[in-house]
């Protein structure tokens, strides 16, 4: 299957010939804009234009591409090669064929789709994933508990794989701080926690720096 698979750094090249365009670049909208700008005018009339956001609606860029109706969100969970689930949500312009299609495309390599009728900041997963790490954050500010002890008791409470404070070391602290400055801009939610801000601004970013809510080895 490996030699069906072709890199290139040509986007107009890449999306000319597609039915599919998965974007999937960092989480920020100026650097998704200049994606969806260069694949309104690369990509053909009936190619499926999505944006792979966790939090960015497809409505913030589908207009720049000319052909809104074709576009939508298809949000795949990381790991991709693990995680199953990935959120088809639809623009207020998004036609229902486009959503057919990016649903039975998801089917098609073995991931089950969820559909989001409408947008919201967030969507499923990430508005559910937010109020239990905010609620966490809170706890462990307040010192009524070690980030151990309430991962523990998320995971044994509530049968969570991974409690809330591994779950974002392993995410990047990064990352889920630019989604909450995001969904505070976009007047869905108050702004990041100081736990939160204090070691991202330390550089202390999860997993990927060897130091986060925990401590790991390089």
């Amino acid at each position: 299957a490996l030699d069906r698979i072709t890199d290139s750094n040509d986007v107009e090249g890449a999306a000319a010939k597609a039915d599919l365009v998965i974007e999937a670049v960092i989480e920020d909208f100026e650097t998704k804009k200049a994606v969806f700008t260069a694949l309104g005018s690369a990509a053909g009339r009936d190619a499926i234009l999505a944006s792979n956001s966790s939090t960015i609606a497809i409505s913030r860029l589908a207009d720049i591409t000319g052909n809104p109706a074709r576009c939508c969100n298809m949000h795949f969970f990381h790991p991709v090669t693990v995680m199953q689930l990935c959120e088809v949500v639809k623009g207020p312009k998004t036609s229902d064929a486009t959503v057919k299609a990016a649903t039975d495309f998801v089917r098609s390599i073995d991931r089950t789709p969820v559909v989001l009728n409408k947008e919201i900041w967030g969507f499923i997963v990430n508005r559910i994933l937010f109020a239990a790490s905010e609620e966490a954050m809170h706890l462990l500010e307040g010192g009524y508990a070690s980030a151990e002890d309430i991962d523990i008791a998320v995971q044994k409470g509530l049968n969570w794989p991974m409690g809330p404070f591994h779950l974002l070391d392993f995410s990047g602290l990064d990352i889920f701080y630019g989604a909450m400055q995001d969904r505070h801009r976009q007047g869905e939610g108050g702004d990041a926690p100081e736990v939160l801000r204090k070691l991202v601004e330390a550089g202390d970013l999860g997993r990927k720096t060897g130091k986060g809510f925990f401590e790991y080895e390089k």
